[in-house]
């Protein structure tokens, strides 16, 4: 509830808004994992399959000088699958591993409103590469070359991308307490299908904000130096990283007789430099106790903007007889693109476990510890400005209690890591 200010004519009238959020989402996987040991040499395949639906759905009212609905009903589809093998084996003291990754997806996006009408989206992915390693006196070598294609199809548009990746890290070993490493990446990132979304998702009636069906892949470098102490319990990890990359996706706008209509282009270039360190004490039979540091500059050579900010955590993992404490608490989060900036408040979280027996876990924990959860963004662009500030008065001091029962008391010699399921579907409106 507030009062909404006609600038034209300073003209004041009373404006209330609501708006309903309703998402839900159903997901479901299967993965398949098998590891073959030969005498020197390993084969590795992992097939795993995912399908996913979200009804994503927003009721919308202003009331001012006049009342405007707005009323958003997407219906979100995703069918996809991987198959990643790779073969390790040793050939003149180097270690290889040589592989490819398959990735097929499908999404469909069916739009129930009053103009009813669907998006489709068809990706298949190829990357083969190669990855080589080697360790000297004091000296190691850890590298990978692949290739990669995308495959793509929008609403019967075909398109085809080809990117180099290679990735190389240089260790040095002074003595077992001091080592130096310098790493090097180059990677391609692919557009997802919010980004390709052609319809509006805008909650901000004033403007029309959609997504691009022809982006292309972005292009990432990122060159990282770091030395590492570690000494009597303490671990010290100082760094210094540069990030660059190349045909960004970023947001641009023109003025309508519609309002304003938000868009994406493959058009922004940004560069980032990050300083600084990560410190580590281990308490032996105990645990940990963690703080890591970094100074951020931003810069974006097409708009001319640049910023700087800090991030940081502290994190503990503790454990004693039955008990165990574990938990962080970190500095506000910032997020930049060309144009636009987010901020958020802290995050925080702390666990108290304590174990009945082998097989029972009880817990109790506590997240947004001391403060609610708020987020900010703003929006600068030519010929539109835009701030949302939202605080979530429900998500502060929330407490959780949990009771976990392990079927088995061992943990079986496969890592249960290569069958957990990351694809979590998609939603075009997010809360």
């Amino acid at each position: 509830m507030s009062e909404i200010t006609d600038l034209s004519d300073n003209s004041i009238d009373t404006y209330s808004y609501r708006r309903d959020f309703d998402d839900k989402s159903r997901i479901g996987s299967a993965n398949l994992y098998h590891k073959h040991s030969f005498s020197a040499s390993e084969l590795e395949l992992l097939l795993q399959f995912h399908l996913s639906s979200n009804r994503n759905q927003v009721d919308q009212l202003e009331q001012g000088p006049e009342d405007i609905i707005y009323t958003y009903d997407f219906r979100n589809q995703r069918l996809g699958g991987s198959f990643t093998p790779s073969y390790r084996f040793s050939l003149r003291d180097f270690n290889w591993k040589v592989g490819m990754n398959t990735n097929y997806q499908q999404n469909k996006i069916d739009r129930r409103e009053d103009n009813r009408s669907q998006f489709t989206h068809k990706e298949w992915t190829e990357y083969a590469y190669i990855d080589v390693n080697h360790n000297w006196r004091h000296f190691s070598l850890a590298a990978s070359a692949g290739m990669e294609v995308v495959f793509r199809s929008v609403e019967g548009r075909h398109d085809r991308y080809y990117s180099f990746r290679p990735v190389v890290n240089l260790n040095y070993r002074f003595n077992a307490r001091h080592s130096l490493t310098l790493n090097y990446n180059m990677q391609s990132t692919a557009p997802d299908v919010v980004q390709l979304n052609p319809y509006n998702t805008s909650s901000d009636t004033l403007s029309v904000t959609t997504g691009n069906p022809y982006l292309k892949p972005y292009r990432t470098q990122r060159t990282r130096l770091s030395y590492t102490l570690a000494a009597r319990g303490f671990h010290l990890e100082p760094s210094v990283t540069y990030r660059q990359i190349g045909d960004q996706i970023v947001s641009t706008g023109e003025e309508t007789s519609e309002g304003y209509i938000q868009s994406l282009a493959n058009n922004g270039k940004s560069k980032l430099w990050t300083a600084g360190a990560a410190l580590r004490y281990t308490i032996r039979g105990v645990g940990f106790v963690g703080i890591r540091g970094h100074w951020n500059r931003i810069s974006f050579p097409v708009s001319g903007e640049r910023d700087s900010y800090w991030e940081g955590l502290i994190n503990w993992g503790l454990n004693f007889q039955r008990w165990g404490l574990s938990g962080y608490y970190g500095l506000p989060r910032y997020s930049y693109a060309m144009y636009k900036q987010g901020k958020s408040r802290s995050e925080s979280w702390c666990t108290l476990t304590y174990s009945a027996s082998d097989r029972v876990d009880l817990s109790v924990a506590m997240r947004y510890i001391g403060l609610n959860s708020k987020i900010q963004n703003w929006t600068e662009m030519s010929g539109y400005s835009y701030y949302y500030e939202n605080r979530f008065t429900n998500r502060g001091n929330i407490v959780m209690i949990g009771i976990r029962y392990k079927i088995q008391n061992k943990k079986p010699e496969r890592s249960v890591k290569k069958l957990e399921q990351i694809d979590k579907g998609f939603r075009l409106i997010r809360e």
